[in-house]
């Protein structure tokens, strides 16, 4: 447990820690230079520091009394979209490059793995079974968390050449999902719509605890957990 924190912590840190390293050695060495002026690197730098400190202060207004949820916005996505534009330039940059593409890409890193996939990634799940009509079918499913509330989980139930379909457990409803809402990445889906802003629709009446059954033209889907 002890070395995970660290390891949370070195990867937390390590952006600015980066950012401020380069923009130090570049204050240092600037008055051997020609011209006096701000260049590519340094406005890297300053980028760099800016989006992590707005990244600190995003982790920071996410805790609430039940947890963390992260809500993101127009904000978070011009944040994320600015770490991937630095971390392009960055690959122009002659000196110390990769470092500055280091600092950016651990962004991205941050910006995905917190602030987004809560909210957009549900991992492999196999702990649930679903049948038609009685009878039992393949079918692969995925479990996501957009709180740190295991009540409001959501899963995705992928039934191959029929249908696929979001379950609400905080709800209880259910909402046809689409090929084109998710895309699936090693250990689980990746869905591009926030599961937070999803709307649901009543199933059918349940006749067991821990079930949802939905009409399909291929007949009744009862998924049980």
């Amino acid at each position: 447990m002890a070395v995970r924190a660290a390891l949370v912590m070195v990867w937390l840190l390590s952006p600015a820690f980066l950012a401020i390293l380069m923009l130090v050695r570049w204050k240092r060495t600037r008055h051997v230079r020609s011209q006096d002026k701000i260049d590519v690197s340094t406005v890297l730098g300053f980028a760099v520091v800016a989006n992590w400190i707005l990244f600190i202060v995003f982790l920071l207004k996410s805790q609430t009394p039940y947890g963390m949820v992260f809500q993101t916005s127009v904000l978070t996505h011009g944040l994320l979209l600015l770490s991937c534009f630095a971390a392009i330039a960055s690959i122009s940059v002659t000196p110390r490059r990769w470092h500055w593409l280091v600092a950016n890409v651990l962004l991205i890193t941050l910006w995905v793995t917190i602030g987004y996939s809560p909210a957009h990634w549900l991992k492999r799940w196999d702990y649930g079974s679903v049948n038609i009509d009685g009878h039992p079918t393949p079918a692969s499913l995925y479990i996501g968390n957009p709180s740190d509330s295991e009540a409001e989980a959501i899963v995705l139930v992928h039934v191959p050449g029929l249908a696929d379909y979001f379950l609400s457990f905080e709800e209880e409803k259910v909402r046809v999902a689409t090929k084109h809402e998710y895309v699936p990445l090693p250990g689980g889906v990746w869905c591009f719509r926030s599961m937070r802003n999803m709307v649901f629709t009543d199933p059918l009446p349940s006749k067991q605890i821990n079930e949802f059954r939905i009409a399909s033209p291929n007949g009744v889907i009862a998924v049980k957990f």
